[in-house]
């Protein structure tokens, strides 16, 4: 691994309870291969932050990051407390309370919701709970404003406006006006974001028909429609469809021959492709050489490929998952997709293994620490969408 350092190669992980030290020189067994030229020799070199450790390739002078900065909201999460923010619906990592609390300001004991951003301390103090100022503050709807903000018509938890002023032409932007005005006031969707994506469409559109000489509804043909697929054909297939639906609507709306100026043939053929499966030689090779991986780490993927569960799921999955029901055991986690939990009974083996690692989470992190797994590097919940 290369000569001895002045400094030691320990990284250094916020967790719950206190720092915890790893000591890489101690601890690492070489098992490690360069992902680009497959080498195993290494060189351990730090930066400025203490807790930035990384690993040098002696071969091709790759660096690989051994660690990542643990955010506020993981190692100052509070399970017990609930967001007191109405607006905010989402349920926290542990499944029973609503909001991820995480101590914000210890010195001044103030709390924050991941989801919401609101911030707050406990019921007996000072200001029970305050949302940004952003938050705060709802502009009153007026029809002749070219800013609007959705709050007059929908519960948000995050401010959401529509601004105008960058549609054009003139007389096309009245049309989009109207057009908006109806949606909201008929409430044909339920959230402000469907009526915010609707008014990008419409601008997007108005960008194309801005650069000919457009004067009014009449002089909109199918050649525009022919542009605008040009244009936004790099994206999805799903993304381009849900525009031309928009787009259609919006000409049913305004009684302009919608059919013909947005064809069937215009709507993208959806692929759905299968899931990326491990196939049958990955996961006999891995089981083969699961002793050679970190303890923790091989005994998620063995509860992982028991449950089929989704990497987010297993990721947030809480430390006291095992059940029992009429002397049968069962492991019970929450599906963060369809919101709800689920339950499935468990073999002898997949119980000693979910115990080992209870066993390894209270001795390296305490009582208190509230999953089965912890991680070294973010762990983001959009990392698995």
């Amino acid at each position: 691994m290369g000569q001895k350092r002045k400094y030691p190669a320990i990284s250094i992980h916020t967790t719950l309870n206190e720092n915890l030290e790893v000591n890489w020189e101690r601890e690492y067994d070489g098992s490690f291969q360069c992902p680009e030229c497959k080498s195993n020799q290494f060189r351990f070199e730090r930066q400025k932050s203490g807790c930035r450790l990384k690993l040098r390739c002696l071969n091709c002078s790759l660096y690989i990051p051994l660690t990542k900065p643990t955010g506020q909201h993981i190692f100052r999460y509070q399970p017990e407390l609930a967001c007191p923010n109405p607006l905010c619906n989402k349920i926290s990592p542990n499944g029973q309370t609503k909001g991820w609390v995480y101590l914000h300001d210890p010195k001044n004991q103030r709390y924050k919701c991941y989801y919401c951003g609101v911030f707050f301390k406990k019921l007996g103090q000072n200001s029970a709970w305050s949302a940004p100022s952003s938050e705060k503050l709802i502009k009153p709807f007026k029809y002749e404003d070219n800013l609007w903000d959705l709050r007059n018509y929908y519960q948000c938890s995050h401010n959401q406006t529509i601004n105008f002023s960058s549609i054009k032409p003139s007389w096309y932007r009245e049309q989009v006006k109207g057009y908006l005005h109806f949606l909201l006031k008929a409430q044909v969707y339920s959230s402000a974001m469907s009526v915010y994506m609707i008014s990008v469409t419409l601008k997007q559109f108005g960008e194309i028909i801005q650069q000919k000489p457009v004067l009014s509804l009449t002089d909109i043909t199918r050649n525009f429609v022919l542009a605008f697929v040009d244009i936004y054909s790099q994206q999805s297939a799903s993304s381009l469809k849900d525009k031309l639906i928009h787009l259609r609507y919006f000409f049913e709306w305004l009684e302009l021959d919608a059919r013909n100026l947005i064809r069937s043939r215009d709507f993208p053929k959806r692929r759905v492709g299968n899931p990326d499966w491990l196939d049958e030689k990955v996961r006999t090779t891995i089981k083969k050489y699961l002793s050679k991986i970190p303890a923790p780490i091989a005994r998620q993927y063995q509860i992982q490929e028991y449950t089929a569960a989704r990497p987010i799921d297993i990721c947030q999955i809480s430390f006291d998952c095992l059940v029992e029901d009429n002397g049968k055991w069962y492991i019970r986690f929450y599906q963060q997709k369809v919101q709800r939990w689920h339950q499935l009974p468990v073999t002898r083996n997949i119980r000693s293994v979910i115990e080992e690692q209870q066993q390894w989470i209270r001795q390296t992190l305490g009582e208190n620490y509230p999953y089965l797994f912890c991680h070294f590097r973010g762990i983001h919940k959009w990392s698995y969408l």
